[in-house]
């Protein structure tokens, strides 16, 4: 099981904004940790409850679009920086365990907290 007590602790001592319970601040901020956690070690991308199976779709910075089993195969970092230029970072011949490795190595711990949420949520029917 994964130990999350040293992020949580940094996390609660350095975070900038404490969002009301249950704002969609709070919750965007959860549901985000609850998905790198399942993408980290949940290793059966039908699996993660915290994205819609079959909707699910990933891109950043203009990069390529992600399907939920694609972003669990090549890993979130990997998604994330999959636009960077392969000198800096080659998320095309990166591994998913060497993309985990990287991150882990520069950062002990990845606190990271929701600043705004800039629009409402989805209608749901």
């Amino acid at each position: 099981k994964p130990d999350y007590s040293l992020t949580n602790l940094l996390f609660l001592k350095q975070r900038t904004k404490k969002h009301d319970d249950g704002s969609l601040e709070e919750t965007v901020e959860n549901l985000v940790k609850t998905w790198e956690m399942e993408r980290s070690h949940k290793l059966d991308a039908k699996s993660h409850m915290s994205v819609d199976q079959e909707n699910f779709r990933i891109s950043a910075n203009g990069g390529k679009v992600f399907n939920n089993i694609e972003a669990n195969q090549v890993g979130n970092y990997n998604v994330l920086l999959n636009s960077c230029p392969a000198d800096m970072y080659d998320a095309e011949n990166i591994t998913w365990d060497q993309s985990h490795d990287k991150f882990h190595d520069a950062f002990a711990a990845f606190p990271w907290e929701v600043l705004d949420v800039y629009s409402p949520p989805p209608k749901v029917a």
